[in-house]
């Protein structure tokens, strides 16, 4: 696969992932385990090193039961050139 077909396939795994988040149809954690597999094929052991949290903590998240802070979502999404952050309007 050439480096233009993976950016492509990349832009549309995080497009896709970005929809069915807003939409409501996958939580953080799913769409942080989709990313994972899908864009990194990495193991959740691998992936939770490179981005420095516990297995722990990323299989917490994966699976819908923990409670990340933002810098942990940050920590995990950043990789993906992606960013959680808080919007303050009137």
């Amino acid at each position: 696969m050439s480096k233009q077909s993976n950016t492509a396939s990349r832009r549309e795994i995080l497009q896709s992932v970005e929809q069915q988040l807003n939409s409501g149809a996958i939580d953080f954690g799913e769409a942080i385990k989709i990313l994972r597999k899908e864009i990194t094929g990495l193991k959740q052991q691998d992936f939770a090193q490179l981005v420095g949290v516990s297995l722990r903590t990323l299989a917490q998240i994966e699976s819908g039961k923990g409670n990340p802070t933002i810098k942990t979502l940050n920590q995990l999404l950043g990789l993906f050139g992606l960013k959680v952050g808080l919007v303050i309007g009137r």
